[in-house]
């Protein structure tokens, strides 16, 4: 049971060796030569943002006035009845839920 964690451990002061002897290209930067580099900076360029939907919907509810709650994150009753709400009066379908669309829809939604 020891072994397995001891050669973990063994393999990440290595890298970090090599890290800090410049033998290993930084995945921060996108200039170095290598193929394993020029692919992480491919990606890194298209990975999308992350958006905690729940929290920018809440803000967003909360702006319109709405009163979905404190701003925190956690999809709950008062959330759920102001999203219930806002897709009623706007004749969309009513489901209660958080989502990328819904959120799309609140923030081009003009405060009356």
């Amino acid at each position: 049971m020891k072994y397995p964690i001891i050669m973990m451990l063994f393999g990440v002061v290595l890298s970090n060796a090599a890290v800090a002897k410049g033998n290993a290209p930084d995945p921060m930067d996108c200039h170095h030569n290598s193929k394993a580099g020029e692919q992480h900076c491919r990606l890194a360029e298209k990975a999308p943002v992350k958006v905690n939907v729940v929290l920018e919907t809440q803000k967003q509810l909360n702006r319109l006035g709405y009163n979905a709650g404190r701003a925190d994150g956690i999809m709950g009753k008062k959330t759920r009845e102001a999203i219930v709400r806002f897709q009623r009066q706007h004749h969309e379908v009513v489901d209660g839920k958080a989502s990328i669309a819904l959120l799309e829809k609140l923030k081009a939604t003009v405060k009356h």
